[in-house]
């Protein structure tokens, strides 16, 4: 299915600044700043690192793998092979359930909408059933499109924990940075979990696409302080971009679920 394309007025003062944020390759920075800092300057470091693989073996290998024996025709196996719900992550997947398995979750929010919310709806729908907390997701999306189709393919037992809703796209500069937000929402006080993966700027028509226009919602949300945890699908130019932005959060890169994780300071 074609999705529609919406038109934002693009007139960018940024784009004309040769020092801009945009300018700079965030993916290969990324590569040569873990290359450079996290291997030649530190021997600690190589010792960190070491450590770190033997705790990515123990922890996420050994029971990635049983889990995908365990589990070969699950929920999740079998929402992979669906193509109606979008691009399926295995490390979203992951990253999801580890979430619900250290923490009850009563308010999720989600920018950008697919298998993730299904997903997400499903570890709701299976911790009400262990340990009676019904949870809510809160997902948007700048398409009425793909929402509409989405709803109409969901399985039905789901629909209960999901609120979908549609958002116009707003977009501003701050300082050489381009912000894309979901528009108009009138957040909780008190969120347990936040997915960035939205919106998708392809879908913007006279948009120059490139892969670093940041979330205004995560802006929002960091300086606001009312989330408790939030996480990136990549989008690593986000730990750039808002660095400075991120006093009252915990910023980690986590290597094995390709993801930036913010942890509200207590």
């Amino acid at each position: 299915m074609k999705l529609k394309t919406h038109n934002i007025k693009y007139n960018s003062s940024v784009s004309k600044q040769p020092n801009s944020f945009e300018k700079i390759n965030w993916q290969k920075t990324l590569k040569i700043y873990y290359f450079y800092n996290q291997i030649l300057n530190s021997r600690k470091l190589i010792i960190l690192n070491i450590l770190f693989l033997n705790k990515f073996l123990r922890e996420y290998f050994f029971n990635y793998t049983k889990h995908r024996l365990r589990h070969f025709n699950s929920f999740e196996h079998n929402l992979s092979k669906k193509k109606i719900f979008g691009y399926f992550s295995k490390y979203s997947q992951e990253h999801i359930k580890h979430i619900f398995f250290k923490k009850e979750v009563n308010i999720f929010y989600e920018f950008g909408s697919g298998a993730s919310t299904v997903l997400i709806a499903q570890e709701l729908y299976e911790q009400h059933k262990s340990k009676k907390i019904k949870g809510k997701l809160y997902t948007f999306d700048q398409s009425k499109i793909w929402l509409d189709q989405l709803k109409k393919n969901f399985p039905t037992h789901l629909l209960k924990y999901v609120k979908f809703q549609v958002s116009t796209l707003e977009y501003t500069e701050k300082k050489n940075i381009r912000f894309l937000r979901y528009a108009n929402i009138n957040y909780h006080n008190n969120i347990d979990a936040v997915y960035i993966d939205g919106p998708s700027v392809a879908l913007i028509k006279n948009f120059i696409k490139t892969k670093t226009a940041v979330n205004g919602n995560l802006y929002d949300l960091l300086k606001m302080k009312i989330a408790k945890y939030i996480f990136t699908d990549k989008r690593f130019y986000h730990f750039y971009a808002l660095n400075k932005y991120t006093k009252n959060y915990d910023v980690n890169i986590h290597q094995y679920f390709r993801s930036i994780q913010y942890f509200l300071k207590k």
